[in-house]
């Protein structure tokens, strides 16, 4: 019998973490199992025994780290979809996640072994080679130093250094087009790390108001919460023009777009055009 048929709830959800961890982190300690369970040392290693148990060829130990690392045989023990491991992942790397509406998305899932290099690569800060499908350039071979997911609403991105030659600098990519993705052993150099992607670190205030087509500004104040008629959202520089997308907020500098799904303007367009990466907000165009 399974010996995972046999034990608490409470341990199977630890084993699970550990497993998880590995998968997508690319290594996990006794330490992570403490600080994330409240559990004693023993209790710790007795869980990673049954995990090297159940499974010997997933984990090896690092000494230097008093950690365990993935190892090159390893097959989760456990079932994992990308959307369910996306929303989570984001905890593990960031300060907080947005919770996609999986039943509205459209496109393709990434799939997640996939999924699992990339947030790996992350996570231990290891560049990738991919072969990545655009629209630009159709389908390619890159080396990639992803640093960031994040998701719009309607796709999912890492956000990468791309080593191209005729590229170098900080990008988008999106999940879904992703077609193979190996890791690299070689650490990143100083100027691919996401402390110099200085779109990404910057930010910028946007200032939305209702739009001056709606003919009850005090409703949409309202429903959105508006100080004195502004509603102030702080967000990445590189990610104003995603979210402006999705909001439906017009961002001409006349106030052109006149649709019923236009019930918010960008007041301060003009003041942080130049600032913030707008290329997909409603009605921009810069002079």
């Amino acid at each position: 019998m399974n010996k995972l048929d046999s034990i608490s709830d409470i341990q199977l959800e630890r084993v699970k973490y550990i497993d998880y961890c590995a998968y997508f982190l690319g290594k996990v300690g006794r330490k992570d199992l403490q600080q994330k369970f409240g559990i004693a040392p023993a209790a710790a290693t007795r869980d990673f025994n049954l995990y090297n148990t159940e499974a010997p060829d997933n984990l090896t130990y690092q000494p230097n780290i008093r950690s365990y690392v993935i190892s090159q045989n390893f097959k989760p023990i456990f079932s994992y979809t990308s959307d369910n491991t996306l929303s989570r992942i984001t905890n593990e790397l960031a300060d907080a996640s947005v919770t996609p509406e999986n039943t509205l998305r459209l496109g393709r899932s990434l799939e997640v072994g996939l999924l699992s290099k990339l947030t790996r690569s992350i996570y231990l800060n290891k560049a990738i080679e991919c072969v990545y499908r655009s629209t630009r350039s159709g389908e390619s071979t890159k080396q990639l130093v992803p640093h960031a997911i994040f998701d719009t609403g309607l796709h999912w991105y890492v956000r990468a250094y791309d080593r191209s030659e005729n590229r170098r600098h900080f990008s988008d990519f999106s999940l879904s087009r992703f077609l193979k993705v190996t890791e690299l052993d070689a650490p990143p150099e100083q100027g691919e790390l996401q402390s110099n992607d200085h779109t990404y670190n910057k930010f910028v205030t946007l200032k939305i108001i209702p739009h001056p087509n709606q003919k009850h500004p005090k409703t949409i104040e309202f429903d959105y919460g508006m100080r004195d008629g502004v509603l102030e959202k702080k967000v990445r520089s590189s990610l104003a023009g995603y979210l402006l997308r999705r909001w439906n907020v017009d961002c001409s500098l006349n106030e052109k777009l006149s649709g019923n799904e236009f019930q918010l303007y960008l007041k301060n367009t003009s003041e942080i055009m130049n600032h913030a990466d707008l290329f997909l907000a409603p009605g921009f165009k810069k002079s």
